[in-house]
């Protein structure tokens, strides 16, 4: 017998990668707060990025879950983890307007995601959420760089990748906030590793 039989065919080997990289992220960027290093994440954007993809995972639970569900339990169980630290008091402790209303915001756009049963339109405000979730991430690498783990993002970018990979259906529904999420991730990454100062974090 041909011992090849037996290997997952490639969707679920990248599913199941992108579920690995995903884990071992949140484990270096959880690592580095609790050992009082630089990382400080916002904890609106991860408590709002918890809320989004438990509503995700719920959603495809109902559905029939199939191995891309592996992706989405790594996401929520990562967000919600550092979401607690972060509320502990190991995440960023200056918040202003842009964080209160980009929490509301992203409060209402998952509403209207809930809502509407146009499934374009769901996706679409469940982009519009998530971005209100990023915004006051983004602000704060921009403005200091050192507060996001570089080898977290790294690896997170490279599970998104191999989540989109991993898709059984290579539409614009099922590909469209996947994309979305790769680019999100980037940008963070991107500011994180040529932001001031030029610390590296691995």
């Amino acid at each position: 017998m041909n011992a090849w039989h037996y290997l997952p065919d490639w969707q679920v080997a990248s599913a199941l990668l992108s579920g690995v990289l995903g884990l071992l992220a949140g484990f270096f960027y959880a690592r580095d707060m609790l050992r009082g290093g630089t990382t400080k994440p916002n904890a609106i954007t991860f408590v709002l990025w918890t809320l989004c993809q438990a509503i995700a995972l719920t959603a495809q639970l109902r559905s029939g879950a199939s191995w891309s569900i592996v992706v989405v339990i790594t996401a929520t169980v990562n967000t919600g983890g550092i979401a607690c630290l972060a509320l502990a008091g190991y995440g960023y402790r200056r918040y202003g307007w842009l964080d209160a209303w980009c929490g509301v915001s992203s409060l209402v756009a998952i509403v209207l995601w809930q809502e509407t049963g146009d499934p374009m339109l769901a996706i679409a405000f469940a982009i519009i959420a998530d971005v209100f979730a990023s915004a006051p991430t983004v602000k704060k690498v921009i403005s200091e760089p050192e507060t996001e783990h570089v080898g977290g993002w790294t690896l997170i970018v490279l599970s998104t990748a191999f989540a989109i990979i991993s898709t059984t259906k290579w539409d614009l529904p099922n590909l469209v906030f996947p994309t979305y999420l790769l680019l999100m991730n980037f940008l963070i990454l991107v500011f994180a590793y040529f932001g001031r100062p030029k610390r590296r974090q691995y």
